[in-house]
């Protein structure tokens, strides 16, 4: 798995784009909280935040700064969430151009819109604060339409 460090966003790589199903387990180590940054800009400018706070057992939709645009709405929204095998999570993303849908372990967390403004918001990257959250696996595939 891949170890993430402290406050350092790790990007995916190949993984681009505005139609994707994300799907993440991730093993706490002595994190506080894990990221996982969606429709991110190379310099994170832009960036949707669906994070995971271990000690108070929050799922935060942090859409903070989801969008430059200052006609959106920028929020957060946050379910209290106890994981059923303590020390990991599993996320479930979808993402269709601005629809977002967010699992947790198998449970409907938020459904939400997000409309980042650049071209290039289209990256994904993980991170954590604290130490040793461990990436165990990770599928990211794109969603094809059905033409």
């Amino acid at each position: 798995g891949l170890t993430l460090q402290d406050g350092s966003p790790q990007a995916v790589e190949g993984a681009f784009g505005t139609c994707l199903n994300i799907r993440a387990t991730i093993l706490r180590g002595d994190s506080q909280s894990i990221s996982l940054l969606l429709r991110r800009s190379p310099d994170g400018q832009e960036q949707t935040d669906i994070r995971y706070e271990w000690e108070i057992g929050k799922l935060v939709l942090d859409r903070n700064r989801s969008s430059l645009d200052s006609m959106v709405r920028r929020d957060t929204q946050e379910v209290t969430y106890f994981p059923v095998h303590g020390g990991s999570l599993e996320l479930d993303v979808f993402l269709d151009q601005s629809v977002l849908e967010v699992f947790v372990d198998g449970r409907a967390a938020f459904a939400s819109r997000i409309y980042p403004m650049l071209s290039s918001s289209n990256g994904v990257a993980l991170a954590c604060r604290g130490k040793g959250a461990e990436v165990q696996s990770l599928t990211v595939a794109q969603i094809s339409k059905p033409s």
